[in-house]
């Protein structure tokens, strides 16, 4: 992705296939023009990429964001079958955000050539608890012994799944886009206050790590994107009423910092 000057200086804004596997996506080879928005916003389709041994072992592409800051989020990694792959001509945007695009088809693996092909909608708003990236969103169950499970949900069709046990003193507290893939992941809190991600692919655990530990006086109260660039960062508060947040990149704390101090009568509603 290149951005050229009026006098032709060329300045490259981000190279794509920079992480595992292409995961940001590869082959921007659409006949149609970057998107832009009024925030600055650049978004587009590559027909490889997004991760996955899919659609000949590469990927079968992605819708892309890149904010200005040069942070590039993949809005949607196609997955082949009837999610179909390859989107080729650009896409454009309705006056709520939502993206529209074609694509070429792919099916069990295989290129269809002739007459195939798909018309997408691509909801820009994260959907909530949505952790297999279907655009639906799922539930987060917890027993009290400490087993957690996942509904997976399409109006009230259920597909259930398991993940496990962390035990008793771990609480599943929130859910959030952590990783920018389109998939919620899942935030971790001890009693003692040490802070966990599981970065989730429907019921997989595909990553994540330990965020560090605030303190047991330091609860974790929410999570959200309140920088604007993809990823959900996560809104502490203390036992005397002091707001914080950590500005997320994965599990990698980049900046944040205090919010104010509401008083210890006040909790935050629609977290």
């Amino acid at each position: 992705m290149f951005k050229l000057a009026p006098e032709g200086a060329e300045t490259v804004l981000y190279a794509l296939c920079a992480k595992t596997n292409c995961a940001d996506g590869a082959n921007p080879e659409n006949f149609g023009p970057l998107l832009a928005d009024q925030a600055g916003n650049l978004s587009g389709t590559t027909v490889n990429g997004g991760g996955g041994l899919v659609c000949g072992g590469g990927g079968c592409g992605t819708v892309f964001k890149r904010a200005p800051d040069g942070t590039e989020t993949v809005l949607h990694a196609f997955k082949g079958g009837s999610d179909a792959g390859s989107p080729k001509l650009g896409i454009i945007a309705d006056p709520s955000g939502n993206l529209y695009g074609t694509t070429l088809e792919w099916l069990d693996g295989q290129f269809i050539q002739d007459g195939h092909g798909t018309v997408f909608k691509l909801r820009t708003e994260q959907v909530t608890s949505d952790f297999d990236g279907d655009g639906y969103s799922d539930i987060l169950w917890q027993n009290t012994g400490g087993e957690v499970a996942i509904w997976k949900m399409n109006g009230t069709s259920v597909i259930g799944g398991g993940l496990g046990n962390r035990g008793p003193s771990w609480h599943a507290i929130a859910t959030g886009h952590f990783y920018a893939t389109g998939h919620s992941d899942i935030l971790w809190q001890n009693t003692n206050g040490k802070v966990v991600i599981w970065e989730m692919n429907g019921t997989n655990v595909v990553g994540g790590g330990s965020l560090g530990n605030p303190g047991p006086s330091g609860h974790v109260i929410g999570t959200g994107d309140y920088y604007g660039n993809g990823y959900s960062d996560i809104v502490f508060q203390n036992t005397s009423g002091e707001v914080c947040i950590w500005e997320m990149n994965g599990t990698t704390v980049i900046g944040g910092g205090s919010l104010g101090n509401p008083g210890p009568s006040w909790h935050p509603i629609g977290k």
